[in-house]
């Protein structure tokens, strides 16, 4: 996993890798799935049998997170609610996803945050932002310099802004850049993992990934090196299983660092919902299982990851949704 600085596309959203930038599904599993499509240019939402929920009327929609979602139809932004209603009028150049009652917003280059109803509840005044994690969000106050702090919901600074650069809380631990080198804090400030690490990354299912001397291996939240560092790349763990390559080849490992699946091929990714997808040497897409059975032939362009037992791909320009068995329950459209 490539080092990081802590930026307003914070890694609770990206890091979660996608094989193309499909938009549709979104990661909170603690909310009622909404799926985005599209349909005579225009876009909306089905729900998991592929039912339209909201009909497709706008020009750009984005996914559901917190009960709300991000939509324009015409230069700004505002944001709907699962019945479709315009709950905050189009008002915002730029604005980020609801995250524990938090959105992010721009204005004159600095960034502040909204609550659920539009209203600003911390006004612009941070030149780099990240979203709400267990009530804590990481924000840059200096211009000059690299200088992350935390702040609680109504703004006010938890934790000092000490730090290079950081990482949103996960599992009540977040890492943070002190110098040239990576530890971990808790919600408090104080130092759990001391700062000895090349890089470090947030905690997944109890593990989180370090790198020391150009290597790559986990740690427990006690600091323990449960799986040493002898990878040269590495990601967090999902389901159970984590993809790290070791000699120039992608590998599957447990959380004890016992090799699980050794994959046929080269590009894959992250498991969800029981699956990963693979890249064919025809470069299309499948899908295989934790055993390397591939489950779902290559024949998409493009895909997303497994939400809920659906998974968006793109054939031929077109976006579609399909179920862990590879049915449309949205046929291809654009």
């Amino acid at each position: 996993m490539k080092k990081g600085l802590m930026t307003i596309l914070s890694m609770a959203a990206t890091a979660l890798v996608m094989a193309s930038n499909l938009n549709g599904a979104q990661r909170d599993d603690n909310d009622v799935k909404m799926f985005m499509v599209t349909k005579d240019g225009k876009c909306g939402y089905i729900n998991k049998t592929g039912k339209i929920v909201i009909e497709p009327q706008f020009q750009y929609c984005a996914m559901f997170s917190d009960g709300m979602a991000k939509v324009r139809q015409q230069d700004k932004y505002g944001y709907i609610d699962k019945t479709g209603k315009m709950v905050i009028p189009e008002q915002f150049a730029y604005a980020g996803g609801f995250y524990e009652g938090r959105a992010r917003f721009e204005e004159d280059d600095l960034y502040g945050y909204i609550d659920k109803t539009g209203q600003v509840v911390i006004k612009a005044q941070y030149y780099g932002a990240d979203l709400f994690s267990e009530g804590l969000a990481g924000v840059e106050v200096s211009k000059d310099r690299a200088q992350w702090g935390f702040i609680d919901k109504a703004g006010k600074l938890a934790i000092n802004a000490d730090y290079r650069s950081a990482y949103h809380f996960s599992e009540g631990l977040a890492a943070v850049e002190i110098g040239d080198q990576w530890g971990f804090i808790d919600k408090t400030g104080k130092p759990v993992i001391p700062a000895r690490y090349e890089s470090a990354f947030s905690f997944s299912e109890g593990r989180a990934l370090i790198e020391k001397n150009n290597l790559y291996g986990y740690v427990d939240k006690t600091g323990k090196e449960v799986i040493k560092p002898q990878f040269e790349d590495g990601q967090e763990f999902t389901e159970g299983v984590a993809k790290v390559k070791l000699n120039g080849k992608p590998v599957y490992i447990d959380k004890n660092g016992k090799i699980v699946l050794e994959p046929q091929n080269t590009h894959v990714g992250y498991f969800y919902s029981g699956l990963t997808y693979f890249l064919s040497p025809e470069d299309k897409y499948g899908f295989i299982d934790i055993t390397g059975k591939v489950k779902i032939e290559p024949k998409f362009d493009s895909i997303g990851m497994y939400s809920q037992g659906l998974c968006e791909v793109g054939v031929g320009g077109k976006t579609g949704w399909i179920d862990k068995t590879g049915k449309y329950i949205w046929e291809p459209t654009e």
